[in-house]
């Protein structure tokens, strides 16, 4: 078999699912994965869910985990530049040999389940799937779920967990979630299951009082982040030093090599969900401490305040919630690097909130440059259209303070290629180019990156 060839029709298959199978849902989900034999069932688990940080968080916590000895599976989604990289052990992308030969055992039972009646599972399912049986193939000790878009109705719901893991929440996807934090919080919530303790980093208070109640009603323990004592004894150039304190563990000096100040919150948040699932382990206090150090200081997750090149920073940034956090960490690193210039380079989905995004960024950032473009999917604004919102925003100076008028140059070309390449050729020592609208767009300058820079 040409694995090659083989893998590359795989990926257009899966690829094309969205155009003739809807959702199947948890109750027919159970059906197909019973079918399988159930292979989410012959490992411990940890289950993720939240508007912001899942990925961040569900990284650390199996770097945490790896670096106390356990053999860690991983399912985030989505990916960047392969498919693969959704479903790994460890750091470990499964190999393309492995995807395929998963991919035609769960064929061969997705084909017998359409035969009796029932639907062919989603994309975002058939993946999950795969990656259930690939965990149980390699042996792994634990599994670390993302959910993909909300959670009480997620394909991973199915999951019954050790300790389930709520991230920052904030207004996206409201179309599917409903348009209020409390609506989202609530299927966020979904994933607690009774008796499982929680961890809850919401941001929110109106989100942290829907956790209490459903965490409540399932007689699970719900364990808030905000409660703990939090020092941040450095921020350097690429480099976040701090400690944290509370009623489980006194750590110190911890290292994350990023200049992402909500890596902090994702790093406490992962650090407690670890705790608790290691907690009935007979681990010391030195050995889970040298974990998180280990663990935390190996953090890399790609397309998060990720810095590619010199003063070259890409950010997945895509709603409201996030661009606040990434607006922070733009300051954080240009007052590391004594940056005198901020140039922006954006691309959207045209079902986000981003005139929010927009007007909250130009308001806070003293920006030289706002260069506007579009990537290769049917969901991304054009650019002309973002263009004509931000020459609004620009026109405007009622409400401009801290000594800058608001006002910036704006660019647009709607390859990104090209424009990333005029970018670059602009910056100089005292200048840096922050990346952000779109994990899509992430994606799309990562591979720019590969072939002309």
């Amino acid at each position: 078999m040409n694995v090659d060839k083989r893998y590359k029709e795989i990926c257009e298959y899966i690829l094309s699912i969205p155009k003739f199978a809807k959702k199947v849902g948890t109750e027919e989900m159970s059906i197909l994965l019973k079918r399988v034999g159930n292979p989410e069932k012959s490992y411990r688990s940890i289950h993720i869910a939240g508007t912001n940080g899942k990925g961040s968080v569900t990284t650390m916590i199996s770097n945490i985990l790896t670096e106390s000895g356990l053999r860690v599976g991983v399912f985030t989604s989505p990916h960047l530049l392969k498919m693969n990289e959704r479903i790994r052990i460890g750091s470990k992308d499964i190999s393309d040999e492995d995807f395929v030969r998963v991919f035609d055992e769960l064929m061969g039972y997705v084909d017998l389940h359409m035969k009796e009646g029932y639907q062919h599972p989603s994309f975002f399912e058939f993946v999950f799937v795969m990656a259930a049986m690939y965990f149980e193939d390699a042996g792994i000790d634990v599994a670390v779920f993302e959910t993909g878009m909300g959670g009480r109705f997620d394909a991973t719901n199915i999951v019954v967990p050790e300790v389930s893991v709520i991230t920052s929440i904030g207004l996206d996807h409201m179309q599917y979630l409903g348009d209020t934090i409390e609506k989202i919080a609530y299927e966020k919530a979904g994933i607690i299951k009774k008796k499982v303790p929680v961890v809850s980093n919401t941001g929110d208070a109106i989100a942290d009082e829907v956790i209490k109640k459903v965490a409540f009603e399932k007689e699970a323990v719900c364990h808030f982040i905000e409660d703990e004592t939090l020092i941040i004894n450095e921020l350097s150039a690429g480099c976040i030093d701090f400690s944290i304190s509370n009623d489980y563990y006194s750590l110190c000096n911890l290292k994350i090599n990023t200049s992402a100040l909500y890596q902090i919150d994702n790093a406490r948040t992962a650090i407690r969900a670890s705790y608790l699932f290691l907690e009935n382990d007979n681990f010391s206090d030195e050995r889970f401490s040298e974990s998180v150090k280990n663990g935390l200081q190996g953090f890399y997750w790609t397309g998060r305040f990720e810095e590619i090149s010199d003063h070259v920073v890409i950010d997945g940034a895509h709603n409201l919630d996030a661009v606040i956090r990434f607006t922070e960490s733009v300051k954080s690193y240009s007052k590391s690097r004594n940056i005198k210039s901020i140039r922006l380079l954006f691309a959207v989905s045209s079902d986000k909130d981003y005139e929010s995004m927009l007007r909250y960024i130009t308001e806070s950032l003293d920006i030289d440059v706002f260069y506007v473009t579009e990537y290769n999917q049917t969901r991304s604004e054009e650019a002309d259209v973002v263009e004509n919102i931000l020459r609004k925003l620009s026109s405007r100076t009622d409400r401009f303070q801290d000594g800058f008028s608001g006002r910036f140059l704006i660019e647009r070309n709607p390859d990104p290629k090209e424009l990333l390449i005029k970018a670059k050729e602009e910056l100089d020592g005292d200048s840096a180019l922050f990346i952000f609208g779109s994990l899509y767009l992430v994606g799309e300058i990562k591979k720019c990156y590969e072939e002309v820079l």
